[in-house]
C-alpha cells in the first residue's frame, strides 16, 4: 500500500506504528483535540489507515531483522560463539590448577570476579538482543471467586454473605 494520501492521515498511522496511543497519535496528525475523545479511536478502525499501519510495522520488522542480520555477521557473534563463552564461564572451577577446558580462579581478585560476572551478564545481553534466548513470563488472571459455587455467588451479589477471604 502506497503513503496515505491525506497528509494528516499518514502520520497518524506513522505515529501508531512508532507505539504512540491513538490520542497522542492524534494530536501528532494536527487533529483538534476530541472532547468525546471518539474521533482518534473512529480514525484508528478506518482500513485504509489499518492496513498502513500494519505495512509500516512489518516494514520495521523486516529493516530490524536485516540490521540484526548485519550486526551478527559484522561482529561475528554467533550461538555458539555466547553458548562457549557462557559455558566457559558457568563451568569454571573455582579453585586449583587449571586444566585445558578449566579456568583457574584461586588467584583472581574481586575486581577481575566481579569483570567474569559482568562478562557473563553482557553475553547473556548478547543473546537476548539476537534473539538466542527467549524469555517467557507466565502471567494469569487471578481470580478472587475462584471455587466459589453460583449459589454462594448469587447470595454474595444480592449481599446476603461475606466470602472468605484468601491471603
Amino acid at each position: 500500500m502506497p503513503i496515505l494520501q491525506n497528509a494528516r492521515h499518514e502520520r497518524f498511522a506513522q505515529e501508531i506504528a512508532a507505539g504512540k496511543t491513538v490520542e497522542i497519535a492524534y494530536a501528532a496528525a494536527g487533529f483538534q483535540p476530541d472532547a468525546r475523545r471518539a474521533n482518534p479511536y473512529r480514525l484508528r478502525k478506518r482500513d485504509d489507515i489499518g492496513q498502513r499501519v500494519d505495512e509500516l510495522l512489518t516494514a520495521r520488522a523486516c529493516t530490524d531483522a536485516i540490521a540484526t542480520e548485519r550486526a551478527i555477521e559484522k561482529t561475528s557473534i554467533t550461538k555458539a560463539r555466547v553458548a562457549e563463552e557462557l559455558g566457559r564461564i558457568g563451568f569454571a572451577r573455582l579453585g586449583g590448577p587449571a586444566e585445558d577446558t578449566d579456568l583457574d580462579f584461586s588467584q583472581l581478585t574481586r575486581a577481575k570476579i566481579a569483570a567474569a560476572q559482568v562478562k557473563g551478564a553482557a553475553l547473556m545481553d548478547i543473546a537476548r538482543l539476537f534473539g538466542y534466548v527467549v524469555e517467557r513470563k507466565e502471567q494469569r488472571i487471578v481470580d478472587e471467586f475462584a471455587g466459589v459455587s453460583t449459589e454462594d455467588l448469587a447470595r454474595y451479589v444480592a449481599g446476603e454473605i461475606d466470602l472468605p477471604t484468601r491471603h
